[in-house]
């Protein structure tokens, strides 16, 4: 899914995330420093055989996980259909995408 294309259409944008595009790239700002500096704090609180920032890198961007928490949480989709919008290779089932929910949902 291209996000910055489908935001050319605001009232798709909306009904797809139930936010405007101008109050997605806004919480996009906010969010990713705070986002970096987490994952940098979790990657760094244990020893390390590389430095951190090595290895696999996340295949979407932030922009495009948080578009896939919004339309999750709004829609309910299978972590298939999600892989699918968002051009996800699924090796091993929806593992890839159903770990990092635990981590940015706040619903407990």
């Amino acid at each position: 899914m291209n996000i910055r294309k489908l935001s050319q259409r605001p009232k798709v944008f909306g009904h797809f995330f139930g936010i405007s595009p101008k109050q997605f790239n806004d919480l996009i700002k906010e969010l990713e420093l705070l986002w970096q500096e987490a994952e940098h704090k979790r990657k760094s609180a244990y020893p390390r055989k590389r430095a951190v920032g090595r290895g696999i890198q996340y295949k979407p961007s932030f922009e495009q996980m948080v578009a896939m928490y919004f339309l999750y949480t709004r829609t309910y989709m299978s972590h298939m259909m999600l892989a699918e919008f968002f051009f996800i290779l699924m090796i091993h089932g929806s593992a890839g995408i159903s770990k990092n929910w635990n981590r940015y949902s706040t619903e407990k």
